[in-house]
């Protein structure tokens, strides 16, 4: 019971971080970049026939506001979702980890990035980036 409740807060932080839920110092600032980071979230609601027109949109947004921390991890995560690019997405998402300003952002990415590991079956990079998550503030982890 324990484990599944820690499964859905992880879940449910990761999907309302995604969503822009929470108000942290993190935000794209450029109108344009948001533009292009917003046609791209509407690619990717139409599933994997979208992908690559997402990350192309992504790809600009990163150029016109580059080592922006949100572009970086949606742009890593559709990577690994469409398996496109699978190492550029983990190279997208722990540059972006890096990036944020603060460390809640931060420990959700930690807990994403832990979750994109578990996908692929790497345990060991998984319990890394939760260890790291922990670290920052939720000792549950």
């Amino acid at each position: 019971m324990k484990t599944s409740l820690l499964v859905l807060t992880i879940i449910s932080a990761s999907f309302l971080m995604g969503c822009g839920f929470f108000m942290t110092k993190d935000k794209i600032h450029s109108k344009t970049a948001r533009q292009k980071y917003n046609e791209a979230q509407k690619y990717k609601m139409h599933g994997s026939v979208d992908y690559q027109k997402s990350i192309n949109l992504l790809d600009e947004a990163d150029q016109i506001e580059p080592n922006n921390p949100i572009i970086l991890s949606d742009r890593g995560r559709t990577k690994l979702n469409s398996k496109i690019d699978v190492d550029g997405a983990f190279n997208d998402m722990e540059k972006a980890v890096s990036l944020y300003e603060s460390d809640f952002s931060r420990e959700i990415a930690y807990n994403n990035l832990a979750l994109s590991y578990m996908e692929i079956c790497d345990i060991k990079s998984a319990c890394v980036n939760w260890k790291k998550a922990g670290d920052l503030g939720n000792q549950y982890i």
